[in-house]
Formats: C-alpha cells, structure tokens, sequence
C-alpha cells in the first residue's frame, strides 16, 4: 500500500494504491458528504495480505477460501463479481476541498480497522511534507473507544457454538424495514407552510401547530398543488427535502456496492456488517446450472462458518473474510426528496426491483397522500 497526494489551489486529491476493496467501500460510506471517492477495480485479483492478518491464527484458512474464490470465479466468469472476495486489492482515489482536511482525517481516523490506520499515517506524513495543514483531536475517537468498549460488556449476546452452521434464510420483505416511524406527509406539508407563511413571522413551531389540526383533505390539496401533473424525474420543490428517512437494508454485497455507485447520496449510518446466508444470481437457479449452484453453495457456506468460528477471537481477519454475494445488514439515511429519486429510477435487475417495491410498500405507510404522486 502506498499514499501519493496531489494539491492544485484549493483542492486536493489522495491516490491510495492497493487497499481491500472492505476498507474502500468504508472510505466512501464514512467521506460521501465532504469527498468523492473512486475505487478502481485492477484486471488481475490479488488479495490483502498485510501483517495484521498474515500473523492471525486463522491466517491458513482465510488465505485458502480467498484462493478458492478466485479459482472458482476464473473457471465460471459469469459468478466473477459474486464470488469477488472483499479484500481484493482495489486503487482508490479521494478528491476533496482543502476547507475540508480536519473533517477528512478525523472519519478516516474513526474507522477502527489496522488497515485503514496505516493510511491515516501515511496520509499525515504526506501532508506534513507537503505542507498541508490540519488539525485534530484524540479526544473524540478516544470517546469513541470507551463507548464501545462499555456496550460490548454490557449489551453483547453470549456467544454460542453450537449456534455455528445454523442459517437464517431473508425473505425478499425481510430485506427492507423503515427504522423510524413517523408520519412524512406532516413533516412535508409543515415544511411548505413555513417557506410561504415566514414572511407573516410564523415560526416553525407554529406552522407544526396548524398541521396537527389540519384535515388530511386540506394536506391533500397542498400536496396536489405542489405535485399535480408531475411527470418521472420531475423535480420536487425543496421543502420536500427537508425530512430524512432512516431505514435497514439487507442484500449482497455485490448489489450493495452498485447500489452506493448509483446513489452516492445513500449516507450509510454505521458499518455494513454480514448476516447469516447469501444470495444467489437469478440465472443459477437455473436447471443447467445445479452442480455449479452445489459448488458455490459448499463454498460460501465453508466461508459464513469459518466467520461464525473466528467472530469473536480473530477480529482482524474477520473484517476480509466474506465474498461479494454474501448478504450484510446495514442502514442508509436519504431525505423524501432521494427516495423519489430511488423509487422512480428503471432499474433491471429483479434484487434492485424487489427493495423498490418493498420500500415504497413501506413508504406508503408514513406517506399516503405523497406516495400518490411517486410514479413506481
């Protein structure tokens, strides 16, 4: 691994030269607000074999199903991106305003993984050989540490081996759960009344006050107003950018990456974590392909183990361990406004369609008389 940065006037850009593809998909989640994050796949795969793995008891096996992954993808091409492990060696560039340096180092810093530790330190002696200025504080990630460390004692599930083998099978509406509920078509009538009544003095507050009281058809006849003869890719009046939508999503990780490139704006709350199982590509269902499905089902299942056996011992490995088409459970953040966006993009692939259709199911819920005008 290797830092080149490069600074023209009040931009700068970092090039980091063989990183996981786990830790630059964790640069892009933690940076998407303040940097746009590249990550460039090479043509050959090597895979992450730094210290802090190499030195692991687990080292033998997590290097055999690496190489079993790769072996099995080159001999089936068309499972390439599915059996993709996730500490393939990628190339990742970050592009970012030189205002935003301190925020930079400071989510880069955050992140707790060996990996992306030894970028930070390379990263910070660049910058002191360039000149480049930034400030930053321990305290807050110490913070952090404490935090995380008192949950892990107090609120953790005892672990329990004879658990290791058992699978948990998500069903496609399992896939998509609004985490907070509340009711949208309020947030979003209230936030048009305050933009059209601010000049009479009426606070935000007071505006919350009149939607309380106001009968959906009145609600109804702003929206309609707003939203009448709205075609697909429309775009929405701001306000209705003012409320955020928090949800869980669970499906593969190779799904999932597309789904970032599509939507960078998708700000995902906490680390992707992997759940029991995987997925398989549509065509593998097929009859013509039932001893390649076998195959593939022994190996991603020798895998979910091995992360079962070593998920408490072997931390720093089990970061890598898993392939593109195991499934993860992680939360995304996006305002009414993206979840149009979302909801109305042509996607063809049925994984894709499937969360579509459940979260607008789901949407539908908090937002019934705006959901009317989302054209699904």
């Amino acid at each position: 691994m290797s830092v080149h940065v490069e600074k023209k006037d009040e931009n700068i850009s970092i090039h980091i030269d063989k990183i996981s593809l786990i830790s630059a998909i964790s640069l892009q989640n933690n940076l998407y607000k303040i940097a746009e994050v590249q990550i460039i796949k090479p043509d050959t795969t090597e895979i992450y074999l730094e210290d802090d793995i190499v030195l692991s008891e687990s080292f033998e096996e997590y290097k055999k199903y690496g190489e079993e992954l790769i072996s099995f993808s080159q001999s089936n091409p068309e499972l390439k991106d599915y059996l993709f492990p996730v500490a393939s060696l990628v190339w990742v560039k970050i592009s970012f305003q030189k205002n935003n340096t301190q925020k930079i180092i400071h989510l880069i810093s955050a992140l707790e993984v060996h990996e992306i530790r030894n970028i930070v330190w390379e990263i910070k002696k660049v910058f002191e050989e360039q000149h480049i200025s930034w400030n930053f504080s321990e305290t807050p990630l110490i913070q952090q540490v404490k935090l995380r460390k008192f949950i892990s004692e107090n609120y953790s599930n005892e672990y329990d081996e004879e658990q290791v083998g058992l699978f948990q099978w998500i069903d496609a509406e399992e896939k998509v759960s609004i985490i907070f509920e509340w009711d949208f078509d309020n947030q979003i009538v209230t936030s048009l009344l305050f933009k059209n009544l601010a000049t009479q003095g009426l606070s935000y507050d007071e505006c919350i006050d009149i939607v309380e009281n106001m009968d959906n058809s009145d609600k109804d006849v702003l929206l309609k107003l707003s939203l009448w003869d709205r075609k697909t890719w429309d775009i929405l009046p701001y306000e209705f950018g003012h409320a955020s939508i928090n949800f869980e999503l669970t499906l593969d990780f190779f799904h999932y990456t597309k789904l970032k490139n599509i939507f960078p704006f998708f700000g995902v709350l906490q680390k992707s974590i992997p759940v029991l199982w995987y997925d398989y590509p549509d065509f593998l269902e097929k009859k013509e392909y039932e001893q390649i499905q076998e195959k593939f089902d022994n190996l991603l299942t020798q895998i979910t183990i091995f992360w079962q056996k070593i998920a408490l011992s072997e931390k720093n490995i089990l970061f890598y361990v898993w392939a593109n088409a195991h499934l993860i459970r992680t939360s995304i953040e996006i305002t009414p406004i993206e979840m149009v966006e979302f909801l109305e993009y042509d996607f063809q692939e049925n994984t894709f369609k499937e969360i579509q259709m459940q979260l607008y199911k789901e949407f539908k819920k908090l937002s019934p008389i705006f959901a009317r005008y989302i054209k699904v």
